[in-house]
């Protein structure tokens, strides 16, 4: 019982340090760093309940809360993580709190001196959406990006891969007429094979598009067209953002077109 109650005590020390360290990167670097962090349905169960208590009680005393979380309060917030957020890390749900704190989210979620499920539950849902934003305006992967699992796989299995992530993103864009965030890497593969439009005259157009889309929603969001206009260029080039825009609207044009996601695959020449 001692050695694994000072196992215990390592394993949450060697936590801390994690999570004081990747605390002190920047969002856009946090949410391309998401993807490396243990998900919390992988961690032990013995190591979960304290590992959670730890971040709850630091969250905690950062906001104030005058009293100590109840044991039933912590016992339920650990069924609804288990529930509803298991996909997510401990360094995030940390990292979530931070963000809460720091007024990222914009209105800030009542606590009401109360540090509950449905307290926990709304910082993380604000905090969910937050990193889908982050990742769709900054094109960040929803997915491992190294080649260690990618390359046990044969071409043929890599490209059934992407296929059927084309299948799932026509899918959706049928049902809500948007392209779902870290879809945009099937408008590089679909350029690859020639499926994407060449013309430059269809390539400027799209690139207004964007930019107009960009403006529309910084302007809704800041009312400052000015700064939105800035932010469309970076040393003379179009920004990042406008990058991104012009992929996603190239594959919502491509899929208006193609009402069966089949016709598009029937045009990818894969050679063998």
């Amino acid at each position: 019982m001692e050695a694994q109650s000072q196992q215990l005590t390592v394993s949450q020390q060697k936590l801390s340090d994690r999570i004081a360290k990747v605390g002190n990167l920047t969002e856009i670097a946090f949410a391309r760093n998401v993807v490396e962090f243990d998900k919390i349905k992988n961690i032990p169960s013995d190591q979960l309940g304290p590992n959670l208590a730890m971040v709850f009680v630091k969250a905690a005393n950062l906001i104030g809360l005058k009293d100590p979380i109840s044991n039933i309060n912590k016992q339920d917030i650990k069924e609804m993580i288990l529930a509803r957020f298991k996909n997510l890390s401990i360094e995030e749900i940390d990292y979530a709190f931070k963000l809460e704190r720091y007024g990222v989210y914009g209105d800030r979620v009542q606590h009401f001196q109360l540090f509950n499920a449905e307290y926990v539950s709304k910082v993380l849902d604000q905090y969910k959406k937050w990193l889908l934003k982050t990742r769709h305006d900054y094109n960040i992967p929803l997915f491992k990006d190294n080649s260690c699992e990618t390359d046990e796989l044969t071409e043929d299995q890599k490209i059934d891969l992407i296929l059927n992530g084309l299948r799932e993103a026509h899918a959706q864009f049928t049902e809500t007429n948007s392209i779902e965030p870290g879809r945009i890497y099937l408008y590089d593969f679909l350029d690859e094979y020639g499926i994407m439009p060449k013309d430059i005259n269809i390539k400027k157009k799209v690139k207004e598009l964007a930019e107009r889309r960009l403006v529309k929603r910084q302007k809704a969001a800041l009312n400052k067209v000015e700064k939105a206009l800035y932010e469309l260029k970076k040393d003379g080039k179009p920004s990042n953002k406008v990058v991104v825009a012009c992929k996603e609207i190239s594959l919502e044009r491509l899929f208006t077109e193609y009402k069966n996601v089949d016709q598009i695959i029937s045009k990818i020449k894969i050679n063998n």
